[in-house]
């Protein structure tokens, strides 16, 4: 099971927990320590949303892959507060953040007048929720 908290990553395997944390020192620890979603994909790989962009496991080595915002880059994400991530039944990964609804080759821009808060996929149609309402995608 994985935890996400305000301070920290903390997956527990049964026996313990194992805590992760942003180190300013470790270029490879999570990006920020306030977690807001935590995803397995398909593949066993997991994503972790935090206040500071979304991150990566690398499972075997205990490293994070960091995705953040890049003002000269916009094939980076739009914002780094990413609340909820999920994978569409194309193995699509989809990252609902403050301003924008993103796949992960982050050229489908869905914008609203209100903030994308979660989004799920729970059959063929992926469910994003937000103060406005519910939009449902086929």
């Amino acid at each position: 099971m994985w935890f996400g908290t305000a301070d920290g990553l903390n997956p527990y395997d049964g026996s313990g927990v194992k805590v992760y944390q942003h180190s300013p020192a470790d270029p490879h620890s999570l990006s920020n320590n306030i977690v807001r979603t935590v995803y397995e994909d398909r593949t066993g790989t997991i994503w972790v949303g935090t206040m500071d962009g979304l991150n990566k496991l690398d499972r075997e080595s205990r490293q994070f892959t960091h995705y953040q915002h890049d003002p000269d880059d916009p094939n980076s994400l739009s914002d780094n507060t990413v609340w909820s991530v999920v994978e569409s039944l194309k193995n699509l990964l989809y990252t609902a953040r403050y301003r924008y609804f993103d796949n992960d080759r982050l050229d489908i821009t869905v914008k609203g007048k209100d903030p994308i808060g979660r989004i799920f996929a729970p059959s063929r149609k992926m469910v994003m929720g937000s103060k406005e309402g519910i939009r449902a995608i086929v």
